[in-house]
């Protein structure tokens, strides 16, 4: 391939990708979406150490009463 018809062809899939990039950044869609993904992934940590420190003290109670025994 020649020298000018490679930077034909680079130079238009950067025009391309610089399209892209200008129709994605007007998208809100994917901002909500993060949004969401975000809120998400804070309740389901927050629910996952809500477990975790039940489960301790419930197996806690359990072993006491199973001392006790």
């Amino acid at each position: 391939m020649r020298t000018d018809t490679m930077l034909a062809y680079i130079t238009s899939h950067v025009d391309s990708l610089k399209a892209r990039a200008r129709k994605l950044a007007g998208d809100k869609r994917g901002v909500t979406a993060l949004e969401y993904c975000l809120v998400a992934g804070v309740v389901v940590t927050t629910v996952m150490v809500g477990f975790q420190t039940m489960a301790t003290a419930l197996k806690n109670s359990f072993d006491t009463i199973g001392a006790s025994l």
